[in-house]
């Protein structure tokens, strides 16, 4: 390996840019043709993803389009604000409506208008998460609609880069646990706010209160509420002293209110808290994959152009013979002959595969995208005993993806698989220890992989 960069996080506005210049360039069917974006992108250095932000950021328009993007994403902030401001308005004046509805305020009402509202359209959330985890229905889908609509015309350059702003942060597990985030926080402001609100008014203004309805007789109501009164007695808040028979009336004094604090807290605030920690986690992680997922083609299609294999360096010295310690790469006349399997590891465009005598290619082609190794693994499966070689630049990064996909073919086939290292001369050119590292890498992947052939190279 050439050496690891400590890169920071990127921005989520950074990483939305890429995945709008993805769009718009597959919608055009190949990447823009900015040289000074490309040499920029190659100069950051690192990883593809690195350097595919560095090319986004050089792009000739991007801070139009970067301003576009933080205008979009301000005015979602402002309609997740209005929400939440909103929601604790409601959650305010449900919470004084109930206890003006006396005299004698009747403490159920207060209970269903604060808690039980809330609570039921929790558990109707977790039910259709459970039967369509994919749909997100609700107040937070609702959200999304007004928030799509209010920056309709933020972004007026194509159709393709709107829905690469809006879309992405509203499309797939993003959108799903962004909407589900703002339903939680708007139904936390509710009950927050009622909660603050029956605190304030119990505190400054005396209130008759009643456990009495019309059709439930009082000891329906006890068992109610004494099987309620476990979270509220693990806080510590007495439970003995909620019913006091008062002229033919049961009464709540202060043991009630402190209760209806206690009820209002556990019930109502605590699951909606928590489900807003839950899914804010789950949205972030969700962006946190935005302009990292090089399966796309727009970013395969880049990979050429900022990770070449070589760049014009000048004056080059010879090529160096590698030292003795250098890992052995034997030639490719140890391939096996007859038919084989044969298929480039990356994006190799239209290469024909080499002419190596006694070998009759069955070619697959290149395989730099998901479909394109799936297809590959599946015709690895149908003839499991035809040997396989991955072919691959010896001057690539070998990386993960590489390791598993090499995983899958060599699960799936029965017959040797063998991984051929193409123009070891270029590498070689880099110098002696950039070589050596480079196969030592090669070798370790093919291991890891669980290719017992040792790696050849051709010519």
């Amino acid at each position: 390996m050439t050496g690891t960069h400590s890169t920071p996080t990127p921005r989520l506005a950074d990483r939305l840019l890429t995945e709008v210049v993805r769009v718009r360039e597959e919608a055009a069917g190949h990447p823009a043709d900015v040289p000074q974006a490309d040499a920029a992108g190659r100069q950051a250095g690192g990883a593809l993803t690195r350097r595919i932000l560095a090319r986004a950021a050089a792009l000739p328009d991007a801070a139009a389009l970067q301003r576009a993007i933080r205008q979009v994403m301000s005015r979602g902030i402002a309609v997740m604000l209005l929400l939440v401001l909103l929601a604790g308005v409601a959650g305010a004046f449900a919470a004084a409506t109930a206890l003006d509805t006396g005299p004698p305020a009747s403490l159920p009402l207060v209970l269903i208008l604060l808690v039980g509202s809330n609570l039921l359209m929790l558990m109707l959330w977790l039910m259709l998460l459970v039967v369509s985890p994919r749909v997100s229905p609700g107040l937070g889908r609702g959200v999304m609609a007004l928030w799509s609509r209010l920056s309709g015309g933020a972004i007026d350059r194509a159709d393709d880069t709107h829905r690469a702003a809006l879309g992405i942060l509203g499309g797939g597990a993003s959108g799903r646990w962004l909407a589900a985030s703002l339903s939680h926080a708007a139904w936390l402001s509710f009950a927050l706010t009622g909660w603050l609100s029956l605190l304030l008014l119990l505190s400054v203004r005396a209130y008759a209160l009643s456990w009495d309805t019309t059709l439930l007789a009082s000891a329906t109501v006890a068992e109610w509420v004494r099987a309620l009164s476990f979270a509220p007695a693990a806080l510590g808040v007495p439970v003995d002293a909620l019913f006091v028979d008062e002229g033919g009336r049961t009464v709540a004094g202060q043991a009630g209110a402190q209760w209806l604090l206690a009820a209002v807290l556990i019930y109502g605030v605590a699951p909606r808290l928590l489900a807003l920690l839950i899914c804010g986690g789950l949205w972030w992680r969700a962006q946190a994959r935005f302009g990292r997922d090089l399966q796309h083609s727009g970013f395969a299609r880049l990979r050429s152009r900022l990770m070449p294999d070589h760049q014009p360096l000048g004056v080059v010295d010879p090529a160096t013979a590698l030292p003795q310690q250098t890992p052995a790469v034997r030639s490719a006349a140890r391939l096996p002959t007859g038919a084989v399997l044969g298929l480039w590891l990356d994006d190799a465009g239209d290469h024909p595969p080499p002419s190596i005598p006694g070998i009759q290619w069955q070619w697959l082609g290149a395989t730099d995208t998901a479909a394109a190794r799936q297809s590959a693994v599946a015709a690895v499966t149908e003839q499991p005993r035809r040997p396989v070689v991955v072919l691959a630049r010896a001057t690539m990064s070998p990386d993960r993806g590489a390791e598993r996909f090499i995983a899958a073919l060599a699960e799936a086939a029965h017959a040797p698989v063998y991984l051929l290292l193409v123009g070891v001369d270029r590498l070689t050119a880099r110098g002696a220890d950039h070589c050596a590292q480079r196969l030592e890498d090669w070798q370790a992947l093919a291991q890891r992989a669980g290719i017992h052939n040792q790696p050849l190279r051709w010519p």
